[in-house]
C-alpha cells in the first residue's frame, strides 16, 4: 500500500508543480498584455497632448520654407549632432531629447501662425488694392 501512496502522491505532487508553471506562466502573459497597453496607453497620451512622433514632426520641417528651415537649424544644430553633404544637412532625430523636440515644435507652431497671419494679411491688402483700383 505504500508503494501507491507513494506513487499516487508523487502523481498529485506533478500536477500542482504543473498547475503552479501553467498559472505562472498566464500571470507572466498577462503582466506582458498590461504592458504592451499601457505603452499603447501612453502612445496615445503623447499624441493627445500635441506630442508628435518623430515621422509628423520630420513631415512637418519637410514643409517648411527654405527660410523657416534656416531658423530651425540655428536651433537645433546647438544641441543635436548632424551631418552636412551636398544633399544637404541631416540629423538623427531619433536621440533628439523631449526639451529638444518640443522647441522644434514650438517653432513650427510659431511658423505656422505667422504664415496663417501673413496670408490673411495679404488678402486684405489685396482686397483694399482692388477697391481703390
Amino acid at each position: 500500500m505504500n508503494c501507491k501512496e507513494t506513487k499516487a502522491t508523487k502523481a498529485t505532487k506533478a500536477t500542482k508543480v504543473t498547475k503552479v508553471t501553467k498559472a505562472t506562466k498566464a500571470t507572466k502573459a498577462t503582466k506582458a498584455t498590461k504592458v504592451k497597453t499601457t505603452k499603447v496607453a501612453k502612445e496615445k497620451l503623447m499624441v493627445e497632448n500635441n506630442e508628435w512622433n518623430l515621422k509628423d514632426l520630420r513631415n512637418k520641417i519637410d514643409k517648411l520654407s527654405l527660410d523657416e528651415k534656416k531658423e530651425l537649424f540655428k536651433i537645433v544644430k546647438e544641441k543635436a549632432k548632424y551631418t552636412q553633404n551636398k544633399n544637404g544637412i541631416f540629423f538623427n532625430m531619433s536621440t533628439w531629447n523631449q526639451d529638444l523636440k518640443n522647441r522644434t515644435m514650438n517653432f513650427i507652431e510659431f511658423s505656422d501662425n505667422n504664415s496663417e497671419i501673413l496670408q490673411v494679411q495679404e488678402n486684405i491688402k489685396n482686397t483694399l488694392l482692388e477697391e481703390t483700383i
